[in-house]
């Protein structure tokens, strides 16, 4: 769980040598999909970028047998760089999030890949892949999970932090008559190589969580399951037979916690949305949600992955905590929902509704660069989760007077 160094250039690491060192000028961050060009401040030397690629948006499928999987996580580039002569800008672009797909007819819909994401200087490019779409089937014995896109680069060859999303989960029951989806993989990031969402292998159906940025979610093996969202401090349970099971917590399955062992090397115990803090550095403590049988399960806290709901008549997965996932949801006959992933790299919740009964089954969103969820549904109008949208970090540095 410890956070990877920030890769500095060469010509950083010379002045640091020299004692000549540098001071922040500014931050800037981006997250709306698009192009966005942002001036280069008076003084500035350096620039270091924070990159994540959007991700990929879950299967859909309406049919008996039917398998979807989630989306994959972005990939991740960051590193520092001297900013190249005559440069007055840096050009960002952020890739939109796999659009959500739908089954409301017999059939199949695979996702969508997520955009890659792009930051410049006009000379240096560092380039963060968006994650592979979630695939689908009708009636089939597995569908594969979603495939993650390739480790963040930069165009000049040098040292660069890169790392790839969390693929998804695989669908394999061994049947072609009962229902499985999985969540929405969690991006890459400082953290390392993003985390996949668990398996859905129950015979009869399940379905599986959204994964954190540092664990995966339970795998759902149990008939008539769903396991909850991974937390920042560890996977979700895998449900028994008929149940879903408590979301991951911030220092351990499905725990309660204050700041301490646990915590991620590099990070500040600092809830978010804390002043000063990046967004992608904050860590929120605190309990993952319980999880529902023939009932919804229950929200995370900050950092909590949500609980899974299973085998119920109106079922909600629970929404994860921040930089946790949502919670799988399992139902026969029902209208039901997954849980959404945290709103920073929390995968969304894979959902499934058997039988021949229900009127809409809807996955779950992923949070920003995360995965959204598979959707499946026996008879009934299928929802799948979309993609979580790129985002960017940049620091001008100057040097210190």
């Amino acid at each position: 769980m410890s956070q990877s160094p920030d890769v500095f250039s060469e010509a950083y690491k010379a002045l640091l040598a020299r004692g000549l060192p540098l001071v922040v000028h500014s931050v800037v961050t981006r997250a709306a999909p698009g192009t966005h060009t942002i001036p280069i401040p008076d003084g500035v030397l350096f620039w270091k970028v924070r990159l994540f690629g959007a991700a990929g948006s879950g299967g859909a499928a309406r049919g008996d047998g039917g398998k979807c999987s989630g989306g994959a996580g972005g990939s991740y580039a960051g590193g520092m760089r001297k900013v190249s002569s005559g440069a007055t800008d840096i050009t960002v672009v952020i890739g939109a999030g796999g659009a959500r797909v739908s089954q409301t007819g017999a059939g199949a819909t695979n996702g969508n890949a997520g955009g890659s994401s792009t930051a410049s200087d006009g000379t240096i490019t560092f380039t963060a892949p968006g994650g592979g779409a979630g695939q689908a089937t009708a009636s089939a014995t597995t569908v594969a999970g979603a495939t993650a896109g390739a480790v963040g680069s930069v165009s000049d060859g040098g040292d660069v932090d890169g790392y790839a999303g969390g693929a998804s989960g695989d669908c394999n029951s061994g049947s072609n008559t009962s229902e499985n989806a999985t969540g929405g993989g969690s991006p890459g990031g400082p953290w390392g190589t993003g985390k996949a969402s668990g398996n859905a292998t129950g015979t009869t159906g399940s379905a599986s969580g959204g994964a954190s940025p540092y664990f995966s979610s339970g795998t759902a093996a149990n008939v008539a399951s769903a396991s909850g969202g991974a937390g920042i401090g560890g996977a979700s349970a895998a449900p028994t037979a008929n149940t879903g099971s408590p979301g991951g917590g911030s220092l351990g399955a499905g725990t309660a916690s204050a700041a301490g062992p646990g915590i991620p090397v590099g990070y500040a115990a600092v809830p978010p949305g804390a002043a000063g803090e990046s967004i992608i550095d904050q860590m929120g403590f605190g309990a993952g949600g319980a999880g529902g049988t023939d009932a919804a399960g229950t929200a995370g806290q900050d950092g909590g992955g949500g609980g899974g709901s299973a085998d119920g008549t109106t079922l909600t997965g629970a929404d994860g905590g921040f930089k946790a996932g949502g919670g799988g949801m399992y139902g026969t006959g029902v209208n039901g929902t997954a849980g959404k992933g945290g709103p920073f790299a929390g995968g969304g919740g894979g959902a499934v509704t058997a039988g021949n009964v229900g009127t809409t089954t809807s996955a779950a969103d992923g949070g920003i660069a995360a995965g959204g969820g598979g959707a499946i549904s026996g008879n009934s109008d299928a929802f799948a989760g979309e993609g979580g949208d790129g985002f960017c970090e940049l620091t001008f540095y100057m040097r210190a007077p």
